[in-house]
């Protein structure tokens, strides 16, 4: 079996053009979650910056977010032609090694149930 790593990086993204953006989000700290982007329209401006459902959302036009769904929906309501966000993007890959192509990224591997850290560096070798 080769393992599964959880690819956890940060992702500043710049939405332009006008609302709507084309993305819904779900939780704040009204709800004791996480700020989580729960769909993206097809061929939305957040579609075409690569946005995904599960991304969380941290930041909107370099304002940290207290984790309030209402202030977050404020600000990105607020925004006419440029919208910035700033989120946790996670995702997964199956392969033997992880690879980072920068120092932010975090590697995590699932075995046995359990999540390891994986330490890892620039110089780590890339699957052939």
């Amino acid at each position: 079996h080769r393992p599964i790593y959880l690819l956890i990086k940060l992702v500043e993204v710049l939405l332009q053009g006008r609302a709507p953006w084309g993305f819904t989000l779900r939780g704040g700290t009204e709800h004791r979650e996480p700020l989580i982007i729960t769909k993206v329209e097809d061929g939305s401006v957040a579609a075409a910056v690569r946005l995904q459902a599960g991304d969380e959302i941290v930041s909107v036009n370099s304002v940290p977010l207290s984790g309030s769904r209402q202030e977050a929906i404020c600000l990105v309501k607020s925004s006419h032609k440029t919208l910035t966000l700033v989120s946790f993007s996670i995702r997964s890959a199956i392969c033997s090694k992880p690879r980072v192509l920068n120092e932010q990224k975090l590697f995590y591997q699932i075995q046995f149930g359990q999540m390891e850290q994986k330490a890892t560096s620039n110089h780590a070798d890339e699957d052939k």
